[in-house]
């Protein structure tokens, strides 16, 4: 009994837990911002976003409002709520589908001089450091010239698009990978409210993750040399290795451990992966960004990515709060191997 009653108090905090985090975290924009807010937000639909003259479908539009720009919702009423279809996503773990509605409400909102309605499922709480591009991430070049996306539902917001660049799915069946163009798409969904914000194609099935770049790219021969996902995770002095360390020799990684001493006991703090390749050694350190204290990590790609004949890495960092980095080697400064350029944020709560 007693048991029992200690189960239940754990979930219970746990609960209060998750829902004091995500209410507060400004870095994951929440449904709780539209739906509970007025102020400045951002428009999410790539293709921009219709300002109608009543909170329906059906009503005449008074302006098209593109990618990212800033509009002002005036009061917190709802004009009724809709859904305007619904995506369908892939689990890569598994290989299913399933479906998540675009769902929201109408707001009134102003835009220049227009006063009118639009749908919130297409609207994010802007903050002065966030937006679709974060500040302190483009301060150490990351997300500059180069977008790491993944199809499905996230806390973080990730909206790292530009119109003007080119963005390319990699999709992979039977452990073979094909390339081609996509058009992306973000939006918010009242399906979740923990993981509200949604990155999508038209075609998402077998996507495993989506580059964007501002130059063109040749994918002739782009190759993987590790089955996507397929790594080493290790945390502190825990490790599951799932990818041997003879094979993660054969492309030049290795693992050190990184020690902390507390108390004058020494114990390893967390592992980290150092490149060893044509006469050069880099950690690959993703320092100065803060992931978790305890880091978990995997190996999502090895292979020719840009198609320069060097093998790039994407590799994922922290598990609760943490993110995915793309390391290219064609961007490499002279005493690098390989250097970080896109950032993909991800974790949960509890």
């Amino acid at each position: 009994m007693l048991r029992s009653i200690s189960n239940l108090l754990k979930t219970f905090l746990c609960a209060a837990f998750v829902l004091v985090v995500f209410i507060n975290i400004l870095s994951a924009q929440t449904r709780y911002d539209t739906l509970n807010n007025t102020g400045l937000f951002s428009v999410l639909s790539t293709t921009g976003l219709n300002m109608r003259s009543q909170p329906d479908l059906h009503s005449k539009v008074l302006v098209a409002v593109p990618y990212d720009e800033k509009v002002e919702v005036l009061n917190m009423t709802r004009y009724g709520r809709d859904t305007l279809g619904y995506k369908e996503l892939w689990r890569s773990y598994d290989s299913t589908t399933y479906q998540i509605p675009i769902a929201g409400s109408w707001r009134k909102v102003k835009y220049k001089d227009y006063i009118g309605y639009m749908f919130d499922a297409y609207l994010s709480k802007y903050y002065k450091n966030s937006g679709s591009y974060r500040q302190e991430d483009l301060s150490i070049g990351l997300n500059r010239d180069y977008a790491l996306l993944y199809v499905g539902e996230n806390c973080f917001d990730n909206f790292n698009y530009n119109p003007n660049w080119h963005w390319y799915g990699f999709y992979r069946k039977d452990n073979e990978y094909t390339v081609k163009p996509v058009e992306v798409s973000f939006f918010l969904s009242n399906y979740s409210e923990l993981f509200p914000c949604v990155t999508s194609t038209e075609d998402n099935n077998n996507l495993n993750f989506i580059l964007g770049t501002k130059k063109q790219l040749s994918f002739e021969h782009i190759h993987n040399s590790i089955e996507y996902r397929k790594g080493t995770i290790t945390s502190g002095n825990k490790s599951v290795d799932t990818l041997s360390t003879a094979e993660l020799k054969k492309y030049g990684l290795y693992q050190q451990p990184v020690y902390m001493t507390n108390r004058n006991q020494k114990y390893i703090e967390r592992m980290e992966f150092v490149l060893k390749k044509n006469g050069k050694q880099q950690v690959l350190n993703p320092k100065p960004l803060q992931f978790d204290a305890d880091w978990p990590f995997y190996i999502s790609w090895i292979g020719d990515l840009d198609g320069d004949g060097e093998d790039d890495y994407i590799i994922g960092y922290g598990d609760k709060n943490g993110g995915t980095i793309l390391y290219l080697s064609s961007e490499a400064d002279e005493d690098q191997i390989v250097k970080p350029v896109a950032i993909y944020r991800s974790g949960y709560c509890c």
